[in-house]
């Protein structure tokens, strides 16, 4: 076995190279290894940099940690980790996931990765130019907290519910009467409480 000699000295341990090896095995045509190469640990965390660009790569991450989550919390926790681009995994991060999984629900935390593209901090909805900035500067937790505080959202959608225009208050009744008569869309209102779409009376706006 050669060990490859790093300046590992230099090199700190962490989160993902403590206590593993990061081995290169040759094989023969018939699958009989015929050569390992053993690389340091300042050479571990250089593969994992690479691998990862900088992010978080939870396939490589430590085997208690990926068999931590289960069922749905595990499939929310990797698109959490792969959308949001803030996390970088770590020792605190089974704690900071829990966090969100005890404070905020299942629809709650669906809704509030598809209500962005967190990577180009940009909404998925349409909104007015006010409303897309204050989206714009939410982050992932402020938008999660503004679903727990707020009651939901309008929109206008058509018959074939393709979204139109978004709003986070009430939208007036010229606003409802021109996406009627010009995109021929109603308004429909979101209730963050039970996940339920409620047609907007046209009359009883202001």
């Amino acid at each position: 076995m050669i060990i490859r000699n790093n300046e590992i000295n230099k090199f700190g341990d962490n989160y993902y190279t403590r206590n593993r090896k990061l081995k290169l095995e040759e094989y023969d045509d018939n699958g009989n290894l015929i050569d390992t190469i053993e690389f340091a640990q300042g050479d571990l965390w250089n593969f994992y940099q690479t691998k990862n660009n900088n992010y978080n790569d939870f396939t490589i991450a430590r085997k208690k940690d990926r068999e931590h989550f289960k069922g749905k919390e595990l499939v929310l926790m990797k698109r959490i980790m792969d959308l949001v681009n803030d996390y970088y995994f770590g020792e605190d991060t089974i704690k900071d996931i829990e966090t969100i999984f005890k404070e905020y629900t299942v629809e709650e935390i669906e809704f509030a990765l598809s209500f962005k593209n967190y990577a180009y901090n940009e909404s998925t909805y349409n909104f007015a130019m006010k409303e897309y900035f204050k989206i714009k500067n939410m982050s992932f937790y402020e938008i999660l907290k503004w679903i727990k505080d707020c009651k939901g959202i309008y929109y206008a959608v058509s018959n074939d519910n393709v979204k139109g225009m978004a709003y986070l208050e009430m939208p007036t009744k010229k606003q409802a009467k021109y996406q009627r008569q010009s995109n021929s869309k109603r308004i429909v209102f979101l209730n963050f409480r039970d996940w339920k779409e409620y047609i907007v009376n046209e009359t009883e706006l202001c």
